[in-house]
């Protein structure tokens, strides 16, 4: 996922074609981690819930093909998905510190 990102970021148009097969990785991505925080017993404050549902609507969430964030809104998307990953592996330290 991050190797998905920095291309990315780095404005790749081999990535820009392959959008569909990111959405699924992103998809399968918040997936496993609410899976994860789920089995922990972590209570969402919101901050995930609405981070993980912004980072699906800007690639086109639910299933089927995407074209993606715009070009100019990929920088955003990036960052949100980057901050989606520091919460989760914030919360899941959070989690193991309190075994």
């Amino acid at each position: 996922m991050k190797n998905q990102l920095e291309l990315m970021a780095s404005g790749s148009e081999a990535n820009r074609e392959n959008m569909t097969a990111y959405k699924n990785l992103a998809g399968d991505l918040v997936t496993s981690m609410q899976a994860d925080l789920y089995r922990v017993g972590h209570a969402d404050s919101g901050r995930f819930k609405a981070l993980s549902d912004s980072v699906m609507e800007d690639i086109g969430g639910g299933t089927g093909t995407t074209t993606g964030p715009d070009p100019s809104e990929v920088p955003e998307h990036v960052a949100r998905v980057r901050s989606l990953i520091d919460l989760y592996q914030e919360t899941m330290r959070g989690a193991a510190n309190k075994l």
